[in-house]
């Protein structure tokens, strides 16, 4: 964007009035940096006049005080010995003449003898210079700057030699001239504010410092600026450079002595830069802003104007551009009055916007035009080709539709079936562009008024072609009701078959005009090409369904039977699973149809065949065979015995009676059965065999089962005899519990009992559990048996409970069947309350075995949590042998696993099981659970599971399960 902006028209302008502007800005920077360098110039010469002046002020002092001391030194005081009277002698001249630090006298070994200011009692001064250097040419001596021994104060010291008549050296007379002198040149001279003068000795040894400050006097400045400056000045110049105070001076460096033999001092005197450049600067800023405004002024006239004379036209001439670029034909560009090269381009431009415009709508006309035939012509090859692959009408009449709104644009599309003879219409098929079916779709409701759009063509038997709604009350009452609000053209079309409407093609369009006379050629060749579809699909339909459907029963017949079975013998060897085939007959059907009537003996087919079909599992097969035979193909059957069990289910659907003409049938079957691969391994053998065998078992007994098998035969004989055993064995109370004792391992006393079902059938005699528990699961008698358990161990717990048995606890097996049941929980609870149980005092243990637990675990868990809650202990029977997951195990709320007796036979003889207990134990024991261990027979077994650390166990070691009054008297007893 920014990018942009500098390249408009508005930015170059403001961009030529900046340049006009930089010649007059650098001329104001060049004078400013010309003055600068005249300020700095006219600093450094005042410094460095101000240095100079201030050597030249010494030279003369020198001068003077050579001439003073020349005096000095031929007056008898200083002769003297005395050195008390000489010592006032000095003080007095000193106070005439305030200019000098100090006077003294030094002999010749270097003892000042006498000092015009007080002095220590010893004060050698044999060390400096100008002492050595009087002494040694016996004339007078410039020393070098430095700190008296006795003033303190920063001085330069002069010394004059006195003489005996033989011109020996009796001794030196001295003089202190201080630097304060310098303090009044630089009054005199008035320097800036910030000026600084400062002394330095050749080692860069601050002797002075004016103004002063504490801290400088005497200390080295080498390494700084201003020590550089000095040194790269050789002796006298000019630098601006920061001072020892960090502010930025233009300095002026001089010598302030130069005699023979003495060290040179230099004095600085520096003025601040800022004061130095502050006239300048102010100047420079004034014209610097003086120049801005004028500037922005300049600036600000030129905005205005090219706005106002330039921009303004040009924008509105680039919007209509834009707006040509995007699309709006109708774009044009306001022209000024006035003329000018911006209005002739305006005039240029609206010229061939026009232009292109009308190219356009001829261009547009024609693409439409091309477009809709071009979707015609993709909606007739759609239905052909749909034609080849559908081999439905509905389907064939719902993909029209499809076709007609997703590649013909069209805004609705629907086909309705039409009765041939009663005229009765059915919606099988619409299209919308739209999402959601549309209400009131024309023709949807029966018999509507005869006015209607479908009406009309079954009654004048021809299309309706409407191009404009809007001009047609009626069709635009159709176009509110059809939920399709801005529908402007209808197109209506009969279809046929055979010379006789069969459908109504209903087509509808969002723009007025839509169909023009080439369409509607073509959607003529659309709607016959449909009825040629629908024709040839009916016909072909009804051989592929005589061809494979009982037409009494709509079931598949012996044909598609036979694919059927052959598809589950491949998939059978591929898997290595069974198959089985089942062949069902109706008993006396001829009887039915002689005596009843054949109406009612099909009525009585068709009830059966209603019967077997809800009977089988998804990917079975029935079919009918011939007149009253019914065939089922079992797939995926895991085993033999798997089949005898669904054969028996499917069986035990069929009513006894049905219904026909309102009149009770007693009705029976017979059912033979042959398996994959052990009846054989074609689907033409297993058929003859399974008819064999169902002509067999009709020979004995009603409703009876039988298979070519002998075996399976033998097993599903029995196997139901023992379920029709078995259903009444609850009536017949021939089912009792008996209780096996739970043993602490510490204590050898009874803790618990296991409450086992026992069955005593009065036809087959004792039946062990491990027979009849699992057809109880499968036929699902194992839930009012389970029941019937859970109310007799609660109430013989509540019996024991009041005769004093409070410690013993009774562990009752539930299945998973019973824990899938919605109001098991609440069925639980009734019972304990209906008997009086409290599984506070006595709980009830409920046990889950572990592989049945695993199968359904979310479901266990609400069901034991509920439990719990309860009060009542869980344990898991049969713990090693199923599938274990410690996970889950860690989140179920149990108390106990039972460890199966599979584990406990072969201890102590086997370490593999002695491992695999000590391993089950500790695992519990890290989980905080309880351990029984099942099937304890021996005291060897025993004293290895008490040494394991087992809690309790099971087994005939302490005693066979028994019924109630036969384990009453071991309570309380150590075994």
């Amino acid at each position: 964007m920014a990018s942009r902006r500098a390249a408009s028209l508005r930015a170059r302008l403001l961009l030529l009035v900046m340049l006009a502007v930089l010649p007059a800005l650098g001329v104001i920077l060049y004078t400013g940096l010309q003055q600068r360098r005249l300020a700095a110039s006219e600093a450094r010469q005042e410094a460095m006049r101000l240095g100079r002046t201030i050597a030249a002020d010494q030279h003369r002092l020198i001068l003077e005080t050579r001439q003073f001391l020349s005096l000095l030194a031929q007056l008898d005081q200083v002769h003297g010995s005395d050195s008390e009277s000489c010592s006032r002698f000095l003080a007095q001249l000193r106070a005439r003449d305030e200019r000098f630090a100090n006077l003294g006298v030094i002999r010749a070994d270097g003892e000042v003898t006498c000092s015009a200011v007080p002095m220590p009692d010893s004060v050698n001064l044999a060390d400096r210079t100008y002492f050595r250097r009087a002494v040694t040419s016996r004339d007078f001596a410039v020393g070098d700057h430095q700190i008296g021994r006795i003033t303190g104060e920063a001085t330069v010291n002069f010394g004059y030699p006195i003489l005996d008549p033989q011109q020996r050296v009796l001794g030196v007379v001295y003089a202190a001239l201080p630097l304060s002198w310098i303090r009044e040149r630089i009054a005199e001279a008035e320097l800036p504010p910030g000026s600084v003068i400062t002394v330095v000795d050749p080692s860069l040894t601050v002797l002075a410092r004016f103004p002063e400050e504490n801290g400088w006097l005497g200390r080295s400045i080498r390494g700084s600026a201003l020590a550089t400056a000095i040194q790269e000045s050789g002796g006298e110049g000019t630098a601006e450079t920061v001072g020892l105070d960090r502010v930025k001076r233009l300095y002026a460096v001089t010598p302030l002595q130069d005699l023979p033999g003495s060290r040179r001092v230099f004095v600085t005197v520096g003025i601040p830069s800022r004061v130095a450049y502050a006239a300048v600067d102010r100047g420079l800023s004034r014209n610097l802003i003086t120049l801005a405004l004028l500037g922005l002024l300049t600036l600000a006239a030129t905005w205005w104007g090219s706005d106002a004379f330039v921009l303004r036209q040009i924008r509105a001439l680039l919007a209509a551009t834009r707006r040509l670029g995007a699309g709006d034909l109708s774009a044009r560009a306001p022209v000024a009055v006035n003329r000018g090269e911006i209005s002739e381009l305006g005039h240029s431009f609206n010229a061939m916007a026009a232009a292109i415009q009308e190219r356009d709508t001829d261009i547009t006309a024609h693409v439409s035009r091309i477009g809709r035939l071009n979707r015609v012509y993709a909606v007739l090859s759609g239905i052909n080709s749909a034609m080849l692959r559908i081999r439905t009408e509905d389907e064939l009449l719902r993909e029209l539709c499809r076709i007609a709104v997703e590649d013909g644009g069209l805004h609705l599309a629907a086909v309705h079936r039409v009765d041939p003879n009663s005229q009765a219409r059915k919606l099988v098929g619409w299209a919308n562009a739209t999402a959601g079916e549309p209400e009131g779709l024309p023709g949807s409701k029966p018999r509507q008024e005869e006015h209607g759009l479908v009406e009309a063509v079954l009654r004048e038997d021809c299309e309706i072609i409407v191009n404009d709604t809007g001009t047609d009350p009626d069709l635009l009452r159709w176009e509110e009701l059809a939920g399709a609000p801005g529908c402007r053209s209808a197109a209506v079309f009969p279809l046929r078959a055979d010379q006789t409407i069969v459908g109504v093609l209903t087509l509808l369009a969002d723009e007025p005009n839509f169909f023009d006379a080439e369409e509607l050629r073509l959607l003529r060749d659309l709607a016959a090409d449909t009825s040629l579809g629908l024709q040839y699909l009916d016909r072909g339909q009804r051989v592929e369904y005589l061809a494979n459907y009982d037409t009494l029963t709509n079931l598949p017949n012996r044909t598609l039977f036979a694919d059927r079975l052959q598809q589950a013998i491949v998939g059978a060897k591929q898997d290595g699973n069974n198959v089985a085939v089942l062949v069902a007959g109706v008993d006396r059907l001829g009887e039915i149809n002689a005596a009843l009537g054949h109406h009612v003996g099909d009525t009585v087919l068709r009830e059966i065949a209603s019967y077997l079909s809800s009977a089988i599992c998804e990917g079975d097969t029935i079919a009918r065979l011939g007149s009253g035979e019914f065939g089922i193909v079992l797939a995926d059957v895991p085993n033999p015995e798997r089949v005898a069990t669904r054969a028996n289910e499917i069986l035990t659907q069929i009513p006894q009676t049905v219904l026909a003409d309102g009149e009770p049938v007693f009705v029976t079957l017979g059912i033979g059965g042959a398996i994959y691969p052990m009846d054989g391994e074609s689907g033409a053998t297993l058929i003859q065999n399974a008819v064999q065998a169902q002509q067999a078992a009709a020979s004995t007994v009603a409703n009876t089962l039988g298979f070519h098998s002998a075996d399976i035969n033998q097993q599903a004989q029995e196997k139901r005899q023992l379920e029709h055993e078995l259903r009444s064995a609850l009536e017949r109370n021939e089912l009792a519990l008996f209780y096996q004792p739970v043993v602490d391992v510490q204590r050898r006393v009874i803790i618990g009992v296991e409450a086992l079902i026992r069955w005593t059938s009065s036809t087959l005699g004792n039946i062990p559990p491990s027979t009849f528990i699992p057809v109880a699961e499968e036929t699902g008698l194992i839930k009012p048996i389970g029941e019937w358990i859970v109310v007799t161990a609660a109430q013989q717990g509540q019996c024991w409970h009041q005769s004093g048995f409070e410690d013993i606890r009774i562990n009752v097996n539930v299945s998973v069947d019973q824990l899938r049941e919605g109001n098991f929980v609440e069925r639980v609870t009734t019972i304990l309350r209906e008997t009086g149980f409290d599984p506070q005092f006595l709980s009830l243990g409920l046990e889950i075995t572990e592989s049945e637990l695993m199968e359904n675990v979310q479901d266990a868990v609400n069901a034991i949590v509920q439990f719990r809650e309860m009060g009542l202990a869980i344990y898991i029977d049969d713990f090693g042998t199923g599938y274990s997951s410690l996970s889950y195990l860690r989140q179920l709320p149990i108390d106990t696993l039972k460890i199966d007796a599979s584990f406990i036979r072969d201890i102590p003889g086997d370490p593999d099981a002695v491992a695999v207990v000590r391993a089950i134990i500790a695992m519990a024991k890290s989980l905080e659970l309880r351990t029984i261990a099942e099937g304890v027979e021996t005291e060897e077994q025993f004293s290895v599971l008490q040494q394991l650390g087992c809690d309790a166990i099971q087994g005939y070691l302490f005693g066979r399960p028994a019924p109630a009054q036969g384990i009453e008297p071991l309570f309380g007893r150590k075994l």
